[in-house]
């Protein structure tokens, strides 16, 4: 185990001190460093949905959708709260569009960038001022995106025009901007609809993964970002959930659901061609994936409550590490440098989510942290910390640094 994370576009700590005592911060319910792990609690916006942290900047920024109707869907305009990740303050509390759903941050022009899946939109932050620079439209029913740092190319995901029960209809698209100016400088067709997207940045290559319409398998598509070239396609499990790059090997690791009831499956697709590798079968369905290149390993999250330990060459499998009962839904990030591996997974009552923090080279656990509030994202640090965003039955949010000991 060990490497990076593979879930949402989870951004890179550093930075992140040891040494913080108890005093309190505005907001913020500091806990003491090393007593049980929990450097800082801090309330963040309603109904939380992503996050991302900046190790340039040293900035944590969390999304949030705001109040739901009874349906579940935004009332009003979502927002972004700026928090220093050493403290927990909250910074700046920044106005974004309606239905945020994604962020992911440039390290070199320090800007972040917001999906808004309610308005077809993005909206652009500067990291460093903690303030709004614009909006710019992509495709209808954007979901995930991911910044090609190299090349400094963003790229968004959109799902297409959908049905009122908001299944989509339509082709979905990849809206490529420019990571500086925020400006739309390419779009790719897409055949079906994506749901996720990551990059391996060695190649220059981005990685679409698409849940095709009823149930059908997903499919893997490898975009030439340079060229704008769909440089192959790969077919994935049923119901395709998420997808972690290994870039030293270049390949893509797609978790979603194999052919008989209850089992899962992991699809290996090249990176550099889409071609496709080999499929794993699981013995429960996968919840969370991520890669460790340090160690040559795929780490799965099942609903069987255990990480499945593959070897990401051969994907045999190396350890299975029984952790809890039945979880329905799980976040995983892994460090590779720091040799950390942390899982969150939400309890049923909604009131709090347990995140185990285990060592990558040998799968044993470190230890148990609970926070409060039910999980809905989770950012990795470059340091041996993760950061875990949840909300309580009421919809208020709020994150938690959590640590371990070296």
């Amino acid at each position: 185990m060990g490497g990076r994370q593979a879930l949402v576009p989870l951004a890179l700590l550093g930075m992140l001190g040891l040494g913080l005592g108890a005093a309190q911060v505005p907001g913020v319910a500091a806990a003491r460093a090393g007593a049980a792990g929990l450097l800082w609690t801090a309330p963040v916006g309603r109904n939380p949905s992503a996050v991302a942290v900046d190790e340039q900047t040293g900035r944590a920024f969390v999304v949030s959708q705001g109040d739901l109707d009874a349906y579940a869907n935004p009332v009003g305009r979502g927002s972004v709260a700026v928090l220093d990740p050493r403290s927990g303050q909250r910074l700046a509390t920044l106005t974004v569009g309606v239905a945020p759903v994604a962020v992911a941050t440039d390290p070199r022009s320090g800007h972040v960038f917001v999906v808004n899946a309610g308005e077809g939109s993005v909206t652009i932050l500067d990291g460093w001022r903690g303030r709004v620079l614009g909006v710019v439209a992509v495709g209808p029913g954007p979901r995930a995106v991911a910044v090609d740092v190299p090349d400094r190319r963003v790229i968004v995901a959109s799902a297409g025009v959908a049905d009122s029960m908001g299944t989509p209809i339509g082709a979905g698209s990849v809206s490529l901007l420019d990571a500086g100016s925020g400006q739309v400088v390419g779009t790719v067709a897409l055949g079906a609809a994506p749901l996720a997207v990551a990059v391996d940045q060695r190649r220059g290559h981005a990685v679409l993964l698409a849940a095709n319409r009823g149930l059908a398998r997903g499919t893997l598509s490898v975009l030439d970002i340079r060229s704008r070239r769909i440089l192959g396609a790969a077919p994935t499990g049923w119901l395709p959930g998420a997808v972690a790059i290994d870039e030293r090997l270049g390949r893509a690791f797609v978790i979603g659901q194999g052919n008989a009831p209850g089992a899962g499956l992991v699809t290996m697709v090249d990176t550099r061609a889409g071609r496709l590798v080999r499929t794993v079968p699981l013995p429960a369905l996968p919840l969370a994936v991520a890669a460790d290149p340090r160690t040559g390993h795929v780490v799965v999250a099942t609903g069987a409550g255990a990480l499945d330990v593959l070897d990401a060459r051969t994907g045999a499998l190396s350890r299975a590490i029984a952790l809890t009962g039945y979880p329905a839904a799980a976040a995983l990030t892994i460090n590779a440098a720091a040799g950390r591996a942390f899982l969150a997974i939400p309890t049923g009552d909604g009131v709090r989510t347990t995140v185990w923090v285990l060592a990558t080279q040998t799968g044993r656990p470190l230890r148990t942290l609970a926070t409060r509030g039910t999980l809905r994202a989770m950012a990795g640090s470059a340091g041996i910390s993760a950061l875990v965003v949840s909300a309580d039955p009421s919809g208020a949010g709020s994150a938690t640094m959590v640590t371990t000991p070296r």
